[in-house]
Order: structure tokens, then sequence, then C-alpha cells
């Protein structure tokens, strides 16, 4: 970058010539100065001249205030260069700079086969089967058609079924390796060009918020514990709701993807299937906090999907009788806060615990997003090694649905009355009630043609938020334990790097954003030592190993003893960035569930083949 300097500074410095250069190479700042030609002696790059014997000790002086003057300059240049680039700095350690290959760079006007794919996806062999895991998952209908719903055994069978059958073909034979199989020991498997499984590099184009670990961390479903409660739903839950609220009426065309003729048609030909399931009726929970995070994180998680503009919203339940009120409840929460929408519920008819003939809620303009609450059948869920497996049934139900293979009342449920044969709905996304889905505009376009060109199934990153001292109310004190969270004060975790939202006006975003978060590579180092060799397990999540176990800074130690303590607990989120995503929650995040990270950028990532 061409920088103009100062003509004259003063006269016990040096005289140096405008327009000089400043070279940024490699994190290196290097100051190219040409010096003025009435100088007596141009300056040496080398050392050696201040071990040269000198005629007097003036000359020795003149030429010391040269390099001084030089290095002000410089020093001057970067300082103001700097400033101009970070409005409050973050943790530069980890803001790093990528090559740039921008998603929107590709969008309406790029045929399928110019995406530069390879520039936006992670490898195939850099992906290990834990790696893509995060209960949720996109493809299109042919794809979905295929999954062999009757294999599904456990839970998160119903995302291992579709991760193993990596070849795409039904079978389940693509990607061998039972649940809890170390990551890459099918590499070889996933570097076939069939391999149809895929993850972007950069996560903040497809990524989910899975909130439930964070909160039960932190106490919130305890019978007790109604302050931390309170904080989630009214301080983290409501909030983010609202934010999606005034980002449609900024940006109607956002969630209203039928009134843009530039947008994907994607989320408007694409059913979402929530498999939920009331906290109440988990024993040990209390009452009152599963009502309040059940039906506001229902609410929440369905508020994700209608702001990306998905045309239908299934939410599959069972017959515990909590889950349909919470289900009312989450459809009554939106109806109260967004525009231009109605709940519709038939009379109930044996008491008040009966089901209604139909439960729906039509959300936005010209009611473009349908939510349906459906009842999932004893045969569909109950598997030799699960009582209730919810997933399982709800894409049992899906499929019958689509194979005309309901009765015409019950189908309508599912796909709508005005659907035949469900041929309008082109792409299905499977999620859980307490997941927030993240992801960008011009992202959707990128998810259509992978879907429709190729038959990917996409996996979103899955965030894993981390109970931390920032997120805590102001009287947080009175009802919870110091050992619950990591503490504000501590670096790095006090070193905090907002990712802007891309739902935003964009004209809005400065340099200083940073607006990507790229994929770290295979590496996961919370859950190895320095060389190379595992962890001792701590009984927990890798990431929570330092919970309860850690106390909050303010003991009888000494401050740096409190901190030592602090960071031997936490070691293996040291090597993490706390984040927030702005387009989210706001609730921090750390890495995946899994260990994997991604670094904060101001530049578009770009993956790396390994």
């Amino acid at each position: 970058k061409e920088v103009s300097l100062p003509t004259t500074l003063n006269s016990s410095f040096v005289v140096v010539k405008q327009s000089k250069q400043l070279v940024v190479e490699d994190g290196i700042l290097s100051c190219i100065v040409e010096l003025d030609e009435n100088l007596n002696k141009p300056m040496s790059s080398s050392l050696g001249h201040f071990g040269r014997k000198t005629r007097n000790n003036e000359q020795r002086r003149a030429r010391i205030q040269r390099i001084l003057g030089c290095f002000i300059v410089c020093l001057v240049v970067w300082y103001q260069l700097q400033q101009s680039l970070l409005e409050s700095p973050p943790n530069l350690s980890i803001i790093i700079g990528s090559p740039n290959s921008p998603t929107n760079d590709f969008l309406i006007n790029n045929k399928p086969a110019e995406i530069p794919w390879k520039r936006l996806l992670i490898p195939p062999q850099d992906l290990g089967r834990m790696d893509y895991f995060s209960d949720s998952w996109l493809m299109n209908r042919q794809r979905f058609l295929q999954i062999n719903v009757e294999a599904i055994e456990t839970v998160e069978d119903a995302c291992f079924q579709v991760i193993d059958d990596d070849d795409g073909d039904g079978d389940g034979d693509g990607n061998k390796g039972g649940a809890g199989q170390e990551d890459h020991n099918n590499g070889q498997q996933r570097q076939d060009k069939k391999a149809r499984n895929k993850m972007f590099v950069d996560w903040t184009d497809f990524s989910v918020e899975h909130l439930s670990k964070w909160w039960k961390n932190l106490q919130a479903l305890s019978h007790s514990n109604s302050g931390m409660a309170d904080q989630v739903v009214h301080g983290i839950l409501k909030p983010y709701i609202y934010k999606v609220r005034d980002v449609v009426k900024l940006q109607p065309a956002a969630s209203s993807f039928k009134d843009d003729s530039t947008a994907s048609p994607f989320p408007n030909q694409a059913i979402a299937m929530i498999a939920f399931q009331s906290y109440e009726s988990v024993p040990s929970v209390g009452p009152e906090r599963g009502r309040q995070l059940t039906a506001y994180s229902l609410a929440a998680t369905i508020a994700s999907l209608y702001q990306v503009g998905f045309g239908r919203i299934v939410v599959g339940g069972y017959k515990h009788p909590s889950d349909l009120d919470r289900v009312q409840e989450a459809f009554a929460i939106l109806e109260s806060i967004f525009d231009n929408s109605s709940v519709y519920s038939s009379a109930r008819q044996d008491g008040d615990h009966s089901e209604p003939k139909e439960l729906s809620l039509a959300i936005g303009r010209d009611n473009n997003t349908q939510v349906a609450y459906v009842r999932l059948e004893d045969s569909w869920v109950h598997t030799k090694r699960v009582t209730a497996n919810i997933p399982r049934g709800i894409l049992m139900g899906m499929q019958k649905a689509l194979k005309n293979e309901l009765p015409p009342d019950e189908q309508a449920k599912w796909i709508g009355s005005s659907a035949k044969n469900g041929q309008s709905w082109q792409y299905f996304y499977l999620t859980e009630p307490d997941t927030i889905l993240n992801t960008k505009p011009e992202v959707l376009q990128l998810l259509q043609i992978g879907l429709d060109h190729h038959g990917w199934v996409f996996f979103p990153h899955r965030w894993q938020p981390i109970p931390h001292e920032a997120d805590l109310p102001s009287h947080y004190d009175s009802f919870l334990s110091p050992n619950r969270y990591i503490p504000k004060t501590v670096a790095p975790f006090s070193n905090i790097t907002n990712i802007q939202s891309p739902w935003w006006n964009k004209t809005n975003a400065m340099i200083h954003d940073v607006l990507y978060c790229c994929d770290g590579g295979k590496d996961k180092p919370g859950r190895t030592e320095e060389f190379g060799t595992k962890m001792k397990p701590c009984g927990k999540w890798w990431w929570a190993c330092g919970f309860p176990s850690v106390a909050k800074p303010g003991g009888t130690s000494s401050p740096k003893q409190q901190q030592q303590e602090v960071l031997e607990g936490h070691k293996r989120l040291v090597p993490y960035p706390m984040m927030r995503l702005q387009g989210g929650t706001s609730v921090i995040v750390a890495a995946s569930e899994m260990g994997r990270r991604c670094l904060p950028s101001r530049i578009a990532c770009r993956a790396v083949p390994v």
C-alpha cells in the first residue's frame, strides 16, 4: 500500500522523500525508505554501522538519529494503519488472514460447473465420522426417500445412518464404522469422488448452536434454580426471537424468498423436521423450569428456520401429555412476536389433554411459512434399544406421507393439503428443538446447487456454547455456584470476538468486522496433550472437564494462583477462541462438540488441501 509520509521531520531526524512504500508480508511490516541525496552517507541495512569507528562522535550521533527517525516514521504509520483496521482489537492471535474466496462471489450468474467447490468445502479426507455429527442434516427428496429408516435403532442413528451411507445408495455401507469409533479410520472411503457428505470451510455458512448441554451445565433445569432458567429464557432465547423479527422487518426478502426474483427457491421448497420431546417428560427436571425452556427453545428453533425461509416446519412429538401443551405455548409465543402470524387449533374433544384434530401456525406475509404439529405412532418410535426414538418416528412418518401411505387427513398434517403427493417439497432438513440454525442469504443458492446438481448431503457445524461469566445476569451470584462457569477476567477467556451477522444490511459492514470463521482442520487441541497423547478421561464432555472443580477467582489464594487454577482446570479450552455469533443467540461459543475448532477472520475462508 502506498503511504504518504511527511516531507520534513524535525531537523534532528532524517529527511525522507514522499510516497515511500509500506510492505506487509507474512505479518511483518517493512518500511522502504530512500534517503535524500543531500545526506553524506546512505543508511546501511547492516547493524555493522554501529561497530565501525567514526572520526568523531557527532557523525555517530547523526547516524543514530537517522535510524531513530526512520523507526519512528514506521512506528507512527504502522499504528495509524492498525487503528484504521481495528476499532476495538480482539485477540489478534486468533484473527487470521486467508486467501480471498468469498462465498457471495458465486451467486446467481454463475453456472453450477463454475463454482469452485474445492475452495468452499472442507476436503473429505479432513473430516472424520464424528465431525459430521450434529443431529442435523439437509438433503434432497431422492436422497431422503432412500434412507433406510428401519435400520435406525438409537436416536443418534438418524444422523449416523446418513453419514455412513456416504455413497448414497441407501444400504449404509459407504462408510462403515460403529458409533463411537474414532474419527479418521475411514478417511480413504471419503476420498472417493462419489462421497456425498459435505461441510463448509466457513462455519458461518452453515452451522447450528446446540444449547441444551450448555444450560444443563448452568443448572437451568434444577428444581431450585429459577434464576438461571429465567436468564436463559428472558436473557437469551426471547431476545433472539425478537432479533429475528427485526431482521425480517429490515430485509423481508431474507425470509420471504417468494418476493425476491433473484433469491434461491430452495427454502420455499424445503420442509424442516423437528424431533420434539418436552423436558417435562424427562425425570429429575423441575416442571416449571422444563416448561419454560421447552416452549422458548422450540420457539427460537422455529424462528431460526423461519428467518432462512423454510416453506414448512413439522414438529413431531410422541404421546406425553406435556408435549402438545408446550408446542401450543411455543406457537403462541411466536404468534405474539411476529406480525402477520396466526395459530389454528381445532377444538379438543375429550378434555384438556385430548389431542386437537389439527394444530398449526402460519408466519409471515401471505403465511409463507407453515408450521404444524404431528403425533408419531407407536410402531414408528419403538426399537429394540429405545422406547421412544423420536427422530426415527418423524423420518418414518414423513416418508409415509410422501409415499401416500397415510390417510388423507393425516397426510395433510405432514405435507399440507395443497401439496399433491408432496411434489412441491424437494428438500428436507432434520433438527432438534434446542438447535439454532445459522447460515447466510448468499449460501442458500449454493446449498440448492449442491443438492440438485450433485445430490450432496450438507451437515452443519455444531457449535458448543461454553458456560461463561459474560453471559450471566448481574445477580447471578445469588443462584449459581462460581465453579459452574468460566470467569470473564482470566485471559485468554476474557478475549471475546464478535462474529457479525450477515442478515443485517451488508453495506454497513466495516473493514474491522469479523464476518467469517475458518475451519481449523482435523487438529483438536482440546482433546490432545502437547505430544499428541490422549488426555486422561474426566468422565464428562472434553469441554466440561473444568466444571465444577474450578472456582472463580476471589477466594483465599492469591490472584495469580487463582488464575493458574482456572487455566489448569480449563486447559482443554485454552487453545480455542471465545466467540459470539451476532446473528445467532450471541451465547459464547468456542468449538464443535467434538473438539474441532474454527478461527475468526475478516477475510473470507478458503479450504486448504491436507
